[in-house]
């Protein structure tokens, strides 16, 4: 048992000494959803692209030394083969959320009058930016321009002259007249008088005339359009929705941090809100850290009967990049040694964390310590330790002795020379004379009969060695 498990360490130190040019790769399990990290007010930054960005908890992760082994790098003090000891590394999560997404999604909520978005600080900014309100029964409204048609008899109104039709701006009463002119244009001459242009038909057409003598009640006369207008609180145009969505994805990352917050809180799934809003970035750790030194001294005697005295000191240096859910790090290991004041150092490493990386393994031990295993006791007790081969040696005297073999030899022809020819004459008279016939060699029959005797012998020796 003790051989076996030598041979399986030394196949397992034979598999990462292969592998001992190639960086690690270590997963991070550090247990923070994305609602957590959107919900726990950490920091927040803006990525390059324009992406908000924002830290989770620090995560103090540990990994081992490398693909390495006696890398030296044991805080507890151990040393030789048990050198594969963990190096704590503090990191970050971070994630990202598109400001462009984020508005569109809690804008979105607004239009389908979502009660739980509605009532965010993030949307009252939103509908506040547009200088909308509220109303009672919970509908976003917001100032709006609008014309107001004559309802009097004395309210502005617009004519051709050639027309008996009025209408109520200039504009209307232009097209009207021409209605095939799809580059229509009322060019304002006078409070009481707008030009009919267009260029495809070749300039001036005609002229529109204003009648009457004030606007409807609650409106203004509007001088650049000829129309009379007043400002209502109405439901938001496309256009209007557009607006506050482009003004909401202009905030900075706090700001969409709330917009996110409003939307998945007051959807019906919340999580999988948080989760389509946003998507890890890279975790933040340290470029580089420096493992605790290892220092041990020897003390030896020279031929010439001096001593000497030798420190050696041994320090990793980890090298570190970060993907979303782990990191890459390599080991580069320093070691001086200080023999009676001579200083030697040398550094070895397993490649830079840019290269293809190895998975570490967290629940391999990587220490091996054989201790020799205790005797352990036989079950079974062979009765015959030599076998068949060691039963026939004891047996073979008592057996080519046996009166039953003896009686067996005698039966056993000896033989010399050929085979013996066999024949029968069949002259039985003189008138049947009919010669000698030869028969062929029976001599297989003797062979025959002596496997029989060699098998017989074989079955009386099981019964004399064994019985029954």
């Amino acid at each position: 048992m003790g051989i076996y498990y030598r041979y399986a360490a030394a196949a397992l130190i034979l598999l990462f000494c292969a592998d001992s040019y190639a960086v690690t790769r270590k997963i991070v399990n550090h247990g923070q959803s994305k609602a957590s990290v959107i919900n726990g007010n950490g920091a927040s930054f803006q990525t390059p692209n324009g992406d908000a960005a924002y830290f989770g908890q620090d995560y103090v992760d540990e990994h081992t030394a490398g693909r390495r082994f006696n890398a030296n790098d044991n805080p507890s003090g151990q040393s030789g083969n048990e050198l594969r000891a963990k190096q704590k590394v503090t990191v970050k999560p971070t994630l990202r959320v598109d400001p462009k997404k984020a508005a569109k999604s809690i804008v979105g909520g607004l239009r389908g009058g979502v009660p739980g978005v509605v009532a965010s600080a993030a949307a009252a900014a939103i509908i506040s930016a547009a200088d909308g309100v509220i109303d009672d029964a919970g509908s976003i409204k917001v100032p709006t321009i609008q014309e107001v048609p004559p309802s009097g008899p004395s309210d502005f109104r617009w004519y051709i002259s050639s027309s008996q039709y009025s209408y109520s701006s200039p504009l209307l009463a232009c097209k009207s007249q021409w209605p095939g002119i799809t580059d229509m244009q009322a060019n304002r001459v006078s409070d009481n008088a707008f030009g009919c242009l267009s260029n495809k038909a070749g300039g001036s057409l005609g002229t529109a005339t204003r009648s009457g003598t004030q606007c409807a009640p609650n409106s203004s006369f509007d001088s650049p359009t000829g129309t009379c207008r007043n400002t209502a609180l109405l439901d938001p145009s496309p256009s209007q929705w557009t607006t506050m969505e482009d003004w909401a994805a202009a905030r900075d990352s706090d700001f969409v941090r709330d917009m996110v917050r409003a939307s998945c809180e007051g959807s019906n799934a919340p999580a999988r809100c948080y989760d389509e809003m946003s998507q890890w970035g890279d975790l933040q750790g340290p470029a580089s850290q420096t493992g605790p030194a290892q220092v041990t001294t020897s003390t030896k005697t020279n031929p010439d009967g001096t001593t000497s005295t030798t420190t050696t000191t041994t320090q990793n240096r980890y090298e570190y990049n970060f993907g979303p859910n782990h990191y890459n790090y390599s080991t580069t290991t320093k070691t001086t040694q200080n023999t009676d004041g001579v200083v030697t150092e040398t550094e070895t490493s397993d490649g830079i964390p840019t290269d293809t990386p190895t998975q570490e393994e967290e629940s391999i031990d990587y220490t091996f310590n054989d201790a020799d295993f205790p005797e352990v006791p036989s079950f079974y007790e062979q009765k015959y330790p030599g076998g068949l081969e060691g039963v026939w040696q004891q047996a073979r005297a008592d057996i080519d002795q046996s009166a039953f073999i003896q009686f067996l030899q005698g039966f056993i022809p000896s033989f010399s020379g050929s085979c013996p020819a066999f024949g029968l004459g069949f002259n039985i008279a003189s008138w049947a004379n009919y010669g000698t016939v030869q028969f062929s060699s029976i001599c297989y029959v003797l062979d025959f009969v002596k496997i029989i005797l060699l098998v017989t012998a074989l079955f009386t020796f099981r019964k004399v060695t064994f019985g029954g």
